[in-house]
């Protein structure tokens, strides 16, 4: 064979079996990192979650009921105004006392001054308006000790606002909680069924905006009547309220 051709049918051998070198190296390498993202992927798809919510809702009778007492005053000068209307808040304040109401569940809420002015634009009067919010633990003698703080004041009062609640309302909230999961992992498992999976075991439980307090029934305060009837009070109903958040695992 001619030298030159000899020399590259070698070098042609020569190069072949390095490609072939090459290529037997770098195929458990590539190859390795391809398979391996693959099933990382399918790991993390297998290990997918079911969310599910459900809402837990509980109806009892409150045993508070929540009152705004207000004194309202008109006079010529803001002095005079104000000084009624201390003397009138004293009276609310001291008659609730009298009847039992806890200092701790009386509070002054709102206190305005502002003067008063005719077709003219002239100030004439000045009026004066104090709050009162107490908090009545004893419904059946709420509307008697309403009746006492009304006649102790007279004309310048103003029953401005009503509402109730529960003293404790801990175990409508445990219920309802357990209600709440109870429907999350009914509505879990119809989902998984659909799916044609597993349910698995529970991952995070988060309470969204528990301890609602809605009303659920009717309530009712009315001023007494001329023959000095208590005012009647009927608490009704409310309802406490709680949503979960619930994340299962695919078994």
């Amino acid at each position: 064979m001619h030298p030159r051709l000899a020399g590259a049918t070698a070098l042609g051998a020569l190069v072949i079996l390095a490609a072939g070198c090459g290529t037997a190296g770098a195929t458990p390498v590539d190859r390795a990192a391809p398979s391996a993202r693959v099933a990382a992927s399918t790991s993390t798809k297998g290990a997918g979650t079911i969310d599910a919510r459900g809402t837990g809702i509980l109806q009892g009778t409150p045993n508070v009921l929540e009152v705004s007492i207000g004194v309202s005053t008109t006079a010529d000068t803001a002095q005079a105004a104000l000084q009624r209307a201390n003397e009138e808040s004293g009276q609310v304040i001291a008659r609730l006392k009298g009847a039992g109401v806890a200092a701790t569940d009386i509070q002054t809420r709102d206190f305005s001054i502002y003067p008063g002015y005719d077709s003219t634009r002239k100030r004439f009067t000045y009026s004066v308006s104090n709050s009162v919010d107490a908090k009545l633990r004893d419904l059946l003698k709420a509307g008697a000790i309403l009746d006492d703080v009304a006649s102790g004041v007279g004309n310048d009062i103003r029953i401005q606002g009503v509402s109730f609640s529960f003293a404790d309302n801990s175990a409508l909230l445990a219920g309802a909680r357990t209600d709440a999961v109870e429907q999350a992992h009914e509505q879990a498992q119809q989902l998984a069924h659909a799916a044609g999976v597993k349910l698995g075991r529970v991952t995070s439980i988060t309470e969204d905006d528990g301890g609602l307090t809605t009303p659920a029934g009717t309530t009712k305060l009315a001023q007494s009547d001329a023959a000095g009837a208590p005012v009647p009070i009927e608490p009704g109903s409310e309802s406490v309220s709680v949503a979960v958040h619930v994340v299962y695992a695919i078994g």
